[in-house]
């Protein structure tokens, strides 16, 4: 088993244990949406779409966030 160098070893163990139900059931979800459209991605990605435009939720994008000009190094920290 790969495990990065960055994790100690006890850590992945445990967390390689952990099930969580939500977790559970979000894959599974995913899977039979997945399924239905035969595991293809424009498919999918214009049926999400086409529900985003009957939705009657407001979709939003915010867009890039930019820094002033005036923000300098110090400011940062």
């Amino acid at each position: 088993m790969y495990v990065p160098n960055y994790v100690h070893l006890k850590n992945w163990e445990v967390n390689l244990m952990i099930d969580d139900p939500i977790v559970e059931e979000v894959r599974k979800y995913r899977e039979q949406h997945s399924d239905f459209y035969g595991y293809d991605l424009k498919r999918i990605v214009m049926a999400l779409r086409e529900r985003e435009e009957k939705s009657k939720r407001p979709v939003l994008n915010p867009g890039p966030k930019y820094l002033s000009r005036k923000t300098d190094a110090k400011s940062l920290h």
